[in-house]
C-alpha cells in the first residue's frame, strides 16, 4: 500500500521526490491531463526518491481507482514508490516535468510519442490480442449515452469486429486489443483516452460523434496515428442536467442518423450490407424511454423544464 503524508504522518519532511499530479476518479481526464509525467520519469527515479500524488483531503489510499492501480502497474511503478498526498507537505528538492499533453490542444513533442513507443513495444510484447479489427462500445454505460448502440454492437459484431465494453477489461488489456488491431472504431467517450498511454499505431482509427462537432483529443492522437478520422452523424442530441442546474452534455442522450453513419462507415471500409435501419430506430425509441425513466441525467429543481425540453428535441423518435 502507497505511504500516505499528511499532518499526522511521521513522513511530514521529504528530502526528495518527483511530482507526478493529482489522482482523480474520473479515467479519461487522469490519462488525458494527469498522467503525462509518468513516462518521463521512467528509468530516472529511484526507490530513495518517492513519486508524490496528490489526492482529496479526507481520501485514503483505499479510495485510489482501480484505474490508477493498473497505470502504475503498466508504467512499472511499484507501489511502494507511491507517496499519497493529501495536504501540504515540505520536499527539500522537488523534481518535475511539465505536463507532455494537456486536453483539449495541447499536442505531445516526438521525444514523448517515442518514450511511449518505446515503453508499449516492451511492456505489451507477445501479449497482443487476435483481434483485427475492435469496436469500443458505451452501450453498458448510463451516461453519455448513444439509442440504438445494442444493434450496433450486433451489427459490428456480423461484420467480423471485436466489440468490447472497456469498463469490463483491465487497462492492459484493452492496450494489447489495440496495440495490434488494423482498425479501430471507437464510440466517442472517456476510452479513447486509453490510446494516449500508447505511442504511435499503425493502424486505421474511426471517432463516431456523439456530441455535435466535437474533435475529442484529435490534437493529441493524430500524430501518433497512421489515419485518424471523425464521423458526425449527430441527428439529434439532448443534454441531461446537474443538480446544480447547469447542462451536462456528457449525461446526455444522442441519436445517430442511420444513412448518414452507413455512408460513412463505407467510406471507413465497413460494409452496411445488412445494415437494417428500421431495427436501429426501434432501439433507438426504446433506448430513449429508459433514459426518461432513469431520472438519472434529468435531476434538481430545473428536472421538469429539462425534461420537457428532452422531450420536444427527442420527440420525432419517441
Amino acid at each position: 500500500m502507497p505511504q500516505l503524508l499528511d499532518y499526522t504522518s511521521s513522513s511530514l519532511n521529504l528530502d526528495t521526490g518527483y511530482w507526478c499530479g493529482p489522482i482523480t476518479k474520473h479515467y479519461g481526464h487522469q490519462i488525458a491531463e494527469f498522467t503525462t509525467r509518468l513516462p518521463v520519469y521512467l528509468g530516472l527515479h529511484s526507490p530513495s526518491e518517492p513519486l508524490i500524488f496528490g489526492i482529496k483531503r479526507n481520501a485514503m489510499p483505499q479510495s485510489i481507482p482501480s484505474f490508477m492501480k493498473q497505470l502504475l502497474v503498466y508504467f512499472q511503478i511499484p507501489w511502494q514508490n507511491i507517496h499519497l498526498c493529501n495536504s501540504s507537505i515540505s520536499v527539500k528538492k522537488l523534481k518535475w516535468t511539465p505536463q507532455q499533453e494537456i486536453s483539449p490542444h495541447g499536442t505531445p513533442s516526438e521525444d514523448y510519442i517515442q518514450v511511449l513507443t518505446s515503453h508499449a513495444d516492451q511492456v505489451l510484447a507477445g501479449s497482443s490480442v487476435d483481434a483485427r479489427h475492435v469496436y469500443v462500445s458505451r452501450a453498458g454505460l448510463t451516461k453519455g449515452s448513444v439509442a440504438g448502440e445494442s444493434y450496433l454492437e450486433e451489427f459490428f459484431v456480423a461484420k467480423g469486429y471485436t466489440v468490447i465494453r472497456p469498463e469490463n477489461h483491465g487497462v492492459i488489456k484493452q492496450l494489447s486489443l489495440y496495440q495490434g488491431a488494423q482498425s479501430l472504431i471507437f464510440m466517442e467517450g472517456s476510452a479513447l483516452h486509453t490510446l494516449q498511454l500508447l505511442g504511435r499505431l499503425g493502424c486505421r482509427v474511426l471517432v463516431i460523434g456523439r456530441r455535435p462537432g466535437l474533435k475529442m483529443a484529435r490534437p493529441q492522437l493524430q500524430p501518433r496515428m497512421r489515419s485518424l478520422e471523425y464521423l458526425d452523424a449527430v441527428q439529434a442530441f439532448s443534454p441531461g442536467i446537474e443538480k446544480t442546474v447547469r447542462p451536462a452534455d456528457a449525461k446526455g442522450i444522442t441519436v445517430l442518423d442511420a444513412e448518414i453513419l452507413k455512408a460513412q462507415l463505407e467510406s471507413f471500409g465497413v460494409s452496411t450490407i445488412g445494415f437494417d435501419s428500421e431495427e436501429y430506430y426501434q432501439r433507438v425509441k426504446y433506448d430513449i424511454s429508459r433514459w426518461f425513466l432513469s431520472g438519472e441525467s434529468l435531476a434538481g429543481p430545473q428536472a421538469e423544464s429539462a425534461r420537457r425540453f428532452a422531450t420536444d428535441n427527442l420527440a420525432p423518435f419517441m
